[in-house]
């Protein structure tokens, strides 16, 4: 095959490289002549920390560096194997980009007519900057691990996470276009506070959407439950196509009462659900919703608003985490059982990604330490209308 050319890396990096900024350390970079003489050797190493400027700082480089010089030349090749390096270091899921990165670098340490004008020229050039064939092996099988387990690594670098096309790849979201949901969907979203957000935004994007409101006392599984026993319950998701958006919230039973004298303890683990309990309570639902419509669609979600206050003999926040822990658990034993439920990762958006993009994910609109930021609640219905039904966005912007 020919060189990899600097169009098709252009290409591979647009849909879904983060945005590169010119921070201070990069913006030095563009201020000085670019060429292998002028970069430490050593100034790839230090994106494997996984900090975000050094990361942003290194893929600016390495872009003005292929765009910049003749793709037969010394330093374009130089750079398109750094690219590699860079991408396989920081475990980034450009899998399609890092195999073609990697037959360029085999092509240029080719010798004869197959290395081009340059002949065994840019072999000998690449090895003598330590770009040999050993170190090519080494990346090839750091690409076959990555190909097994491209779903498994955290990001090395949070700017990775502001790419739109990283994080439904990383999140699994759907790309399957004849998964989407039809123009006629009518929403059903079920929970407190955070699935309030949800139904309210939904309708800001002039989606149909009904808000099954429940109080913090009622466990969102058992609520479902009751709801799809209903008979006129029934009768509106059989004459609808219906996307059902169920938020669970808690797996503590007893709630503390905030009255005076019902202040009382309940001890460690006793009132909280177990996960099989949850996941029996859900899946019987979802029978019950797919028996009455076969066509309605069922995501859950977990509720990333911590519990307002606990009866065990836990703190809060203690409670809180065995709380998340026990409905996350559950609702990865619902979907195993029923392959109807489809998980969306509200949770791990507000709790991890939005944390790690450097946006804070509670009180900065009201002050209340227990109210996700509109911000991070349009984040997550976002993703999900651009993965599920993006014909809403028709028009906007």
């Amino acid at each position: 095959m020919p060189y990899v050319g600097k169009t098709f890396i252009s290409q591979m990096l647009s849909g879904d490289c983060f945005p590169l900024k010119l921070d201070s350390l990069s913006a030095e970079h563009g201020e000085n002549p670019l060429s292998i003489e002028t970069l430490n050797s050593g100034f790839i190493k230090s994106a494997k920390a996984g900090v975000r400027e050094a990361y942003n700082k290194d893929f600016l480089v390495l872009n003005l560096l292929i765009n910049k010089y003749d793709e037969n030349s010394l330093v374009y090749n130089w750079a398109v194997a750094h690219l590699l390096i860079l991408l396989t270091d920081v475990c980034d899921p450009r899998l399609g980009l890092m195999e073609a990165l990697a037959e360029h670098w085999s092509y240029c340490l080719r010798d004869g007519e197959d290395a081009g004008t340059s002949g065994g020229r840019l072999k000998s050039q690449m090895e003598g900057l330590g770009l040999g064939e050993e170190v090519l092996k080494n990346y090839d099988k750091k690409i076959r691990l990555l190909k097994r387990t491209k779903n498994s690594w955290y990001p090395r670098a949070r700017q990775q996470l502001n790419s739109r096309e990283y994080l439904r790849t990383q999140l699994h979201l759907n790309v399957n276009a004849e998964n989407f949901l039809s123009r006629d969907t009518q929403f059903v979203v079920m929970g407190t506070c955070f699935a309030q957000n949800i139904h309210n935004t939904l309708n800001g994007l002039g989606l149909p959407s009904a808000h099954l409101s429940l109080g913090e006392e009622n466990p969102a599984d058992v609520q479902f439950s009751i709801w799809m026993q209903r008979k006129e319950f029934a009768k509106y998701i059989s004459e609808n196509k219906i996307c059902f958006i169920l938020t669970l919230g808690f797996a503590e039973i007893k709630i503390l009462k905030k009255e005076i004298g019902e202040n009382k303890k309940s001890g460690k683990l006793s009132n909280f659900a177990t996960p099989d309990s949850i996941a029996n309570t859900v899946v019987d639902g979802v029978r019950r919703m797919k028996e009455t419509n076969p066509d309605t669609r069922m995501f859950i979600t977990l509720s990333p608003v911590p519990l307002e206050g606990t009866a065990s003999e836990y703190t809060v926040f203690e409670a809180n985490a065995i709380s998340k822990a026990i409905v996350r658990y559950a609702i990865a034993l619902a979907a195993e059982k029923n392959p109807d439920i489809e998980y969306f990762p509200s949770y791990e958006i507000v709790t991890q990604i939005a944390a790690a993009m450097g946006e804070g994910s509670f009180a900065n609109d009201d002050g209340h330490p227990r109210h996700v930021n509109k911000s991070v609640v349009e984040l997550i219905c976002s993703l999900f209308i651009e993965s599920y039904c993006p014909w809403a966005l028709e028009g906007i912007g």
